[in-house]
């Protein structure tokens, strides 16, 4: 099954897994995939925001934290990228031009990695313009209220059973409808 949208037409001729081909298909949807991802001038604003999580979330004590603050790996390169963190574009089949055009880091997922510290500590919103899907759930984050997202782009949140026990207080924005369009 392929998930990655339009982009993952696969040709008869590389299904042959015999060798008589150049690449199988796995090849070619490896290739693609890290061709789309592969971002080598993230703007500093949101290098910086990675940073600031790193810092205040305890990132020495995640559990995955492969290439993070790394001087020689970008958060978005080809084999060198950051756990967790994506700049592919998050396809829906059902919305197949959700945000085409954006440019920058897409996809925050890092559920279940011992992140601890105040969700509100750190400033998301430079990631705003281009993140499409925001995964923190399942770690030990805590917050007085829960911070104000506003963001084009953002289709997918998740920021559930922080705890124990839940630790994020207050309601989400009344305009959190208006502030992320997107968002489902």
């Amino acid at each position: 099954t392929c998930n990655f949208g339009s982009r993952c037409t696969i040709k008869p001729q590389e299904l042959d897994f015999k060798g008589e081909y150049p690449r199988p298909a796995a090849t070619h949807v490896y290739e693609s995939w890290h061709r789309r991802s592969s971002i080598d001038d993230l703007p500093s604003s949101q290098l910086s925001v990675l940073s600031d999580m790193y810092d205040k979330f305890e990132g020495a004590n995640w559990f995955r934290q492969q290439n993070w603050k790394s001087s020689t790996f970008l958060p978005c390169s080809v084999n060198t990228s950051w756990y967790g963190v994506s700049c592919v574009k998050v396809v829906d089949l059902l919305l197949p031009d959700l945000h085409s055009d954006v440019s920058g880091i897409t996809s925050l997922q890092l559920p279940f990695n011992n992140l601890k510290g105040d969700l509100n500590a750190v400033n998301f919103q430079p990631l705003m313009n281009t993140l499409q899907l925001l995964d923190l759930s399942d770690n030990l984050l805590y917050g007085i209220e829960f911070p104000k997202f506003k963001s084009p782009t953002l289709y997918t949140l998740m920021i559930d059973s922080n705890g124990p026990p839940f630790q994020i207080q207050g309601a989400l924005s009344e305009t959190i409808i208006d502030d992320c369009p997107e968002l489902r």
